[in-house]
């Protein structure tokens, strides 16, 4: 791992920073350490805002002002600097992005919770995130991380950990305007601002981002390859790039007047980059869009009550897909079966498509869901419960060239019309619905100054598979004001989505409606603590064991000749994470973590692309009264291949990121500029194997932002 340049580098700041002319900084900068993460709350972990320090599972907070100084402009760039995080991509679909904590994720990143303000974002379908997902961050005050099971507050999916996005609002909603430029012609542009009359208050903001992928992103082969070498074609697309090109519109306001608010958030990504394609063959003519809207009403009924709070609140969800895909290039010939589908097995005839194997797939998903929310305090306890229903109705639709009901298997030429077979029995899921209600109870309890013991347990009952409960129990000690330690114990689960549970008329999967919801236990114990050297250097130190159960997988079933879900998969982890913070003077903050996870499948066999080792450091210097710098670089370390991959080694690589910002340019008005890897290292992210040679990340990319207030 090369490090003389960070070290270098650290070394000239600190020798510089002594002889810099000292000028009046703003009050943040002459925080220390501690007392900057004494004002830190985090929402995520119990459902209610709470100190950092008494949440009752392992969480980070990153700030507006700390991600803006790295030059993050994204959720995914922001979570890069996470300790046992890593950022990754999806061999199905075409998500983008998706995030692993501690080895574990789901396929579409379907085990971590991503949350809005405390309400879910997800894609109907998959449980996992929307279509082409990213999210711009101009519109959000803090990124809450929580790591391990967090069904006993958030129910299903809350599997690995949740990522809760907090809105700005109020006060932390100062009018401002931010424009940002850079490479491969993206750009975005954000404005938020508060409105007051009288007992009303209306806080909005909008942001819009696009930009086009690297075009230096190549693969030489992928699975239509493949298959021209089997069938004597030359179809495939490659050599050709990778494509995660995005038109991304979030909007998110809050009227609130006297005891009553009413929010909506709204995502949609207007072109999503279909990246590797559908099916692991390029598709340089696809298109898809994705969206998610959400309507929430509050109601605060304080005045009910003698003491706490109170809250009941309304929310409708609705999530939506289409696309136009291109499953394999124009002129590419399959063996077609009798169901209409690719068939290599059991064919019937050779088939040609001159314009391409084209599906259209899409689906809306709606959900109807209210709860009430109970928080008091007793002597010394802290309560909260939420009763909660939630009410679920998927429907879906469809546009092919192939498939059951489109062809036979006698047809040698298929062109590119393609048959709606939406509300039909041909479709790729049957409309369906599900309904469950739950019951969380949370009990805070401070038995002394130095001791706090947190229970809470989660009941869910669902239409469609029955019933669930998931507790968690943490102990929280500090003797004194240096030294506190944490002792945690949770499960979790993650409900079956609809096309595991559905999904038909594929050529490959089939859905299984028997699945059970899979299962998570958490252990974090012995030297997981937080110990204050002085009030500028802080050591942490955190130590994990998991172990999931009934995870859904599709496994071959030779009697149908189809993968089916099943809930065959196992995962075993541990690990651990160390973190330092170091603030030695008041124009430099230093944080410097290492992360270990070793995963396996209960068998002995590694879990595939799972990072075992990772570091990270980031040096964030004030050189001037205007001037800052900031220089963060990650290693990742020891990914291994699956059972029976026999592929080369995952190479490990070192990414670094420089950011320069001047404050003030003109009042009001800052202006940065990033270059992200900067070395342009050629970094890969493993596939399942369909393309051989894993899928290249961009390389060096810049940014120019401007941000002003009014």
């Amino acid at each position: 791992m090369p490090k003389h340049s960070i070290v270098l580098g650290f070394l000239l700041l600190i020798s510089i920073d002594a002889c810099a002319t000292k000028k009046p900084l703003s009050s943040v900068y002459d925080l220390t350490l501690k007392e900057l993460m004494e004002v830190s709350v985090v929402t995520a972990a119990s459902g209610f805002e709470q100190a950092l320090q008494r949440a009752p599972s392992n969480a980070t907070v990153i700030s507006r002002e700390q991600w803006q100084a790295r030059g993050v402009n994204t959720l995914s760039q922001a979570l890069e600097a996470v300790a046992g995080l890593h950022v990754t991509e999806s061999a199905l679909n075409f998500v983008h992005n998706v995030y692993m904590i501690r080895g574990l994720m789901g396929d579409d990143g379907n085990q971590v919770k991503i949350l809005v303000d405390g309400q879910p974002l997800e894609w109907m379908q998959t449980g996992a995130r929307p279509l082409g997902f990213e999210i711009p961050l101009n519109m959000f005050e803090r990124i809450e991380i929580v790591k391990g099971p967090g069904s006993a507050v958030y129910g299903a999916d809350a599997f690995a950990g949740v990522i809760n996005l907090v809105s700005r609002k109020g006060d932390k909603l100062t009018d401002d305007l931010s424009l940002a430029l850079g490479s491969f012609d993206s750009w975005n542009l954000s404005f938020g601002s508060t409105v007051r009359q009288g007992e009303h208050q209306l806080d909005f903001s909008i942001d819009y981002m696009r930009g086009n992928d690297d075009p230096g992103r190549v693969i030489t082969r992928d699975l239509q390859s493949t298959f021209d070498d089997l069938l004597g074609t030359s179809a495939s697309n490659a050599p050709g790039a990778l494509d995660e090109h995005n038109e991304i519109l979030s909007l998110q306001a809050r009227w609130r007047w006297a005891d009553f608010s009413l929010a909506v958030y709204s995502w949609h990504n207007f072109d999503v980059g279909t990246f590797a394609g559908v099916a692991q063959a390029l598709d340089t003519k696809g298109s898809a869009s994705s969206s998610n809207d959400r309507l929430t009403f509050g109601w605060d009924l304080n005045t009910l009550v003698s003491s706490g709070k109170l809250n009941f609140s309304l929310s409708y969800n609705k999530s939506k897909m289409s696309s136009n895909l291109y499953l394999f290039p124009e002129n590419s010939v399959f063996p077609i079966g009798s169901d209409g589908n690719i068939d290599f097995g059991e064919p019937v005839g050779m088939t040609r498509f001159p314009d391409g194997v084209i599906g259209g797939p899409g689906n809306i998903g709606q959900t109807y869901s209210a709860k009430l929310t109970r928080l008091t305090e007793l002597d010394n306890h802290l309560l909260r419960w939420e009763l909660g229903y939630e009410y679920q109705d998927f429907n879906a639709f469809e546009r092919k060239n192939f498939g059951p009901g489109v062809l036979d298997g006698t047809q040698t030429e298929v062109d590119g019309t393609l048959t709606d077979v939406t509300y039909t029995p041909l479709t790729y899921l049957p409309d369906k619905n599900r309904e469950f209600f739950y019951l969380s109870v949370l009990d805070e309890w401070q038995i002394n100054p130095q001791t706090i013991l947190n229970m809470g347990i989660r009941y869910d009952n669902y239409s469609d598979f029955g019933s669930t409960t998931n507790p968690r129990v943490s102990l929280i000690y500090s003797p004194n004001d240096k030294f506190s330690t944490k002792l945690f114990f949770g499960s979790a689960f993650r409900a079956p989505s609809f096309l595991e549970l559905y999904v038909r008329n594929n050529p490959v999967v089939k859905g299984n409606s028997e699945l059970r919801p899979e299962g998570v236990k958490t252990f974090e114990v012995g030297l997981g603590f937080d110990y204050w050297v002085n009030d500028n250097l802080l050591v942490s130190f955190d130590l994990f064991r998991y172990s999931a159960d009934d995870l859904i997988a599709f496994i071959f079933d030779s009697t149908l000749n189809y993968e089916v879900s099943q809930n065959i998969g196992k995962q075993r982890g541990s690990g651990g994470e160390l973190l330092l913070s170091w603030k030695p003077s008041k124009n430099i903050n230093v944080n410097i973590h290492y992360a270990n996870v070793s995963s396996d499948d209960g068998e002995d066999h590694s879990i595939a692309g799972v990072p075992e080792h990772m570091v990270y450091l980031d040096l964030h210097y004030r050189f001037a009264a205007h001037w800052r710098w900031y220089i963060d670089t990650k290693w990742i370390g020891d990914r291994q291949r699956g059972f029976g991959d026999l592929r080369e080694p995952l190479k490990d690589y070192l990414k670094t990121n420089l950011t320069i910002a001047y404050e003030q340019v003109i009042p009001g008005m800052d202006v940065s500029f990033a270059l992200k890897n900067l070395f342009d290292k050629q970094i890969y992210e493993p596939s399942d194997g369909s393309i051989a040679e894993d899928y290249p990340q961009p390389g060096r990319y810049w940014m120019l932002r401007l941000d002003y207030r009014f």
